[in-house]
């Protein structure tokens, strides 16, 4: 057994003999010359009395490196280089080129004692199944992970190779992790048509035609109110079509403003038929008539109108009944019976002279009434004397004659006139239940003890015995102001103007508003023989038909960051989200004045109309909580732990829990080897050195020393080796 390993030791190059070799000539000797020096069979023997700073892995390293360098095809290289990336730094540095080490293109290489470290960039992700961290490297799409910071709603994630972007969308501006609402109204940077209005809203706007135009509102058209049937105009009015509008003009006869018409009353103006003599003005619905009276016609001499009597005797238009004579009279005609007779409409009856009690005068005389005619006789009892006087009989009677009779010769009793019976007993006679009524037509006879009454009836008037029409328009304003008289047989009838009626016998003022004419969304007012409908505030049209006003397209008073929202008849402004005021005034809440708006964990920017929440580190935004919550990298697997290292989440961060005797790197992201003997007294035997391992240390002989069995340094007997040999 000694022999071995004195043959080993015999074999073996020590790490010194293979510095001096450098060293002796630096600038000849080449990493081969020395390869064929260096037994590579055995590394861990291949190379003795290794410096106290060089462990294991640097022995194994020294020779390594060398074959690396060989196998790579430079084993030409100087001594020197040799000497200063082998034996003096006891490593060769794999991450000096790509050829050296396997890491990803997108990974960083870290050299280590005897090896290297591969780490993948920021942005990427270690995809390596097989737990050899940095060799297959993948691109992190942050904006599909939600892990990105761009303005949440208002800017777009747009990743790249390694990393993201954001990019405000249209509408806003800004640098994408913060945007704001760009107002294309204001900045005039919408495409709204010359006859739109243009409304701002959130990240766009909206073009609404004005009041009078159709379309989309980036093109808008003249709407035709006078041939759609919208405009406002009164039906009495003319309507004329305008761009974006039109306007209203009453017809001739009707006065007001076009959207509401009233009939003038021509006739009113005593001059209106004044230039047609003899004329009459009767108000038509936008009009008026000048018109003869009943009994005249129009006549035109020498282009000058006039009215003249129309004898209705000669042209036939009579209505004269047989027996009768037609006889002309200005603006009328009548027909006359032969003397003693009277027309009763349809035939000359006889006129009964003896009603009136006034024709027979003489004292004592009674009227006989004879057709044509009347005799003045004796009442019972008289006689005619030779001077034709009445005188009374003088006769005596012993039978008692009757009251109502006298005693006319002996014993001889005649019931006066007016009464029938044998004079001593009477009766009354009813005159009123004769075959023909002694009363003239058109009256009411009523009879009375011993004689009648003759009364006219209403509108009749006794003229010459007989009831004769009474004329009721011959007296002024019996049908008032604004109605005109037709007399009738025994009346008359009042024609009212238009807008007028008649109660109590004249014609007023008829109020159409009782009757609700006028649109529901509209009032009405009354006239002087007329009305006029007009829609209330808030509506349009002529009264008859309203429609509501859409004042959020027209008209509105809403702030700029305020919702219009249309109501019957009216409107209603909101301010926006992120805004208060009454619609008419908005100013802008500022959210972030209340510390919790974003959380502890995040840093609140106040927005016109909003507000912008930027987590710290290690935190992103729940959008619908607008609040910061962890991040946890390790489950989301954007931690940048080394495999084979366990991920500890943090809050706002996360740690890498090395294994024991290693410490994490913050700056170089790796676990690195933690030196236990850069602390004093690790190896407490004095003839021990200390050598540090990865991960561990452990204690080693100084040279002429060996470790005895308890593990203590004793001294090493080397006659017994030589001796040996």
């Amino acid at each position: 057994m000694a022999r071995l390993i004195l043959w080993l030791a015999i074999l073996s190059v020590s790490y010194y003999d293979i510095s001096a070799m450098i060293q002796s000539d630096p600038m000849t000797m080449t990493s081969q010359n020395i390869l064929n020096q260096v037994s590579y069979r055995n590394p861990i023997v291949g190379i003795q009395n290794v410096p106290d700073s060089c462990n294991d892995t640097c022995r194994i390293s020294v020779l390594h490196n060398l074959w690396t360098l060989v196998s790579q095809g430079i084993a030409n290289t100087k001594g020197s280089d040799i000497f200063r990336n082998v034996v003096l730094v006891g490593d060769y540095n794999e991450c000096l080129n790509s050829v050296g080490n396997t890491c990803h293109a997108k990974a960083y290489c870290t050299n280590l004692i005897g090896s290297y470290k591969c780490t993948c960039w920021s942005g990427y992700r270690d995809a390596d199944t097989n737990q050899k961290p940095g060799r297959t490297c993948q691109d992190i799409n942050e904006c599909s992970e939600n892990s990105h910071n761009c303005h949440a709603g208002s800017a777009l994630c747009v990743n790249t190779i390694g990393s993201y972007q954001c990019q405000c969308k249209s509408g806003f501006s800004g640098d994408g992790r913060v945007c704001h609402d760009i107002n294309e109204c204001e900045a005039g940077l919408h495409q709204c048509d010359a006859n739109a209005l243009c409304q701002n809203i959130h990240g766009k706007y909206n073009c609404i035609c004005k009041d009078g135009f159709s379309g989309s509102g980036l093109v808008c058209t003249d709407i035709n109110e006078c041939t759609s049937g919208t405009s406002h105009c009164d039906r009495d009015a003319t309507c004329f079509n305008t761009i974006g509008g039109h306007t209203c003009a009453c017809k001739t006869g009707f006065s007001g403003n076009g959207q509401w018409c009233s009939d003038m009353n021509e006739c009113l103006l005593s001059s209106t038929c004044s230039s047609i003599s003899g004329s009459v003005c009767r108000n038509t619905h936008g009009a008026f008539v000048c018109e003869c009276s009943s009994g005249y016609k129009m006549q035109e001499n020498a282009g000058v109108k006039s009215c003249v009597d129309k004898n209705e005797c000669t042209d036939g238009t009579a209505n004269c009944h047989t027996g009768s004579n037609c006889v002309n009279s200005p603006g009328s005609y009548k027909c006359q019976c032969p003397t003693g007779t009277y027309s009763t409409g349809s035939a000359c009856a006889d006129i009964n002279e003896c009603n009136g009690g006034s024709v027979c005068t003489a004292a004592n005389t009674v009227c006989v009434n004879t057709q044509g005619s009347h005799n003045c006789s004796c009442k019972t009892g008289y006689f005619k004397n030779a001077g034709e006087n009445c005188v009374q009989i003088v006769a005596t009677c012993t039978t008692a004659c009757s009251a109502n009779a006298v005693c006319i010769g002996a014993n001889t009793c005649a019931c006066k006139n007016g009464y029938t019976g044998n004079g001593q007993t009477c009766t009354d006679i009813n005159e009123c239940q004769a075959a023909v009524s002694p009363c003239p037509a058109h009256s009411t006879c009523s009879n009375s003890d011993g004689s009648y009454t003759c009364t006219c009836n209403s509108g009749y008037k006794l003229e010459n015995h007989v009831c004769v029409d009474h004329n009721e328009c011959s007296t002024a304003g019996v049908c008032g102001v604004f109605g005109t008289c037709t007399n009738t047989a025994g009346g008359h009838t009042c024609t009212c103007s238009s807008g007028y009626s008649v109660v109590g016998g004249i014609c007023v003022d008829t109020n159409e508003c009782q009757s609700n004419p006028c649109h529901s969304n509209g009032r009405c007012t009354n006239s002087p023989g007329s009305y006029t409908c007009q829609c209330n505030a808030g509506y349009q049209g002529n009264g008859y038909t309203c429609t509501d006003i859409n004042e959020c397209k027209v008209g509105q008073k809403c702030a700029s960051n305020a919702k219009c929202t249309n109501t019957p008849g009216s409107y209603t402004c909101t301010c926006n989200s992120g805004y208060n005021g009454d619609g008419v005034t908005c100013t802008d809440i500022n959210e972030c004045s209340n510390s919790a708006t974003c959380g502890s964990n995040g840093i609140c920017s106040n927005t016109v109309g909003s507000f912008i929440c930027r987590c710290n580190s290690g935190y992103n935004l729940n959008v619908a909580a607008n609040s910061c919550v962890d991040t946890d990298e390790c489950t989301a697997g954007t931690h940048r732990c080394p495999a084979g290292i366990t991920c500890s989440n943090v809050p706002g961060g996360y740690t890498c829990l090395c294994r024991s005797g290693w410490s994490w790197d913050s700056v170089r992201l790796t676990c690195v080897d933690i030196n236990e003997c850069s602390v004093a007294n690790t190896c407490t035997d004095p003839k021990a050195v200390c050598v540090n391992l990865e991960g561990s240390h452990k204690c080693v002989c100084r040279s002429g020393y060996t470790a005895s069995s308890s593990g203590a340094c004793v001294d090493a007997n080397e006659c017994e080796l030589k001796a040996d040999v």
